[in-house]
């Protein structure tokens, strides 16, 4: 029993093997290309809208006339030099005093814990799983996405 090669067939199958190999890597970036760009409209395009809004003359709707700075330069007058102090002097204050707070609170829990779990205390069995809870739930889902994959493929 002989077994006969048709030139055609060996050539088809690479070109099969060559576009399935060429697919493999087009196909993510396919499904990835509508959330990207949806995120260039939304988030950077929209950053882009207000940051040019800020340069004109808007009011309630926008307008296309540019002033450069001179909304800044008004923001910041009407800020320190009317008496009681403007809205927009009261937020500066409060997201300084708030951010500061927090920056320091977080600071001082997590030296804490960190220190208490350096040393062998009494309850560190309890105190452990705690504070290292939230860091558990990513790699336990991405073990599980890695064993997914490694199934799927068998």
């Amino acid at each position: 029993m002989s077994v006969t090669i048709v030139p055609g067939a060996v050539t088809d199958r690479r070109r099969r093997v060559m576009l399935r190999t060429r697919l493999k890597g087009l196909v993510p970036k396919l499904v990835l290309a509508p959330s990207f760009l949806l995120v260039l409209i939304f988030v950077y395009g929209f950053n882009l809208w207000t940051v040019f809004l800020s340069f004109t003359n808007s009011r309630a709707f926008a307008s296309s006339k540019l002033v450069g700075l001179a909304n800044y330069e008004k923001l910041w007058n009407w800020t320190f030099e009317t008496d009681p102090p403007s809205s927009w002097y009261t937020a500066i204050v409060n997201i300084g005093i708030f951010g500061g707070l927090y920056i320091v609170f977080c600071l001082a829990l997590g030296l804490t814990l960190a220190i208490l779990l350096d040393q062998k205390i009494r309850g560190e069995g309890i105190l452990r799983p705690i504070y290292l809870y939230r860091y558990w739930h990513g790699v336990e889902a991405f073990s599980r996405s890695g064993h997914w994959a490694r199934k799927s493929r068998a």
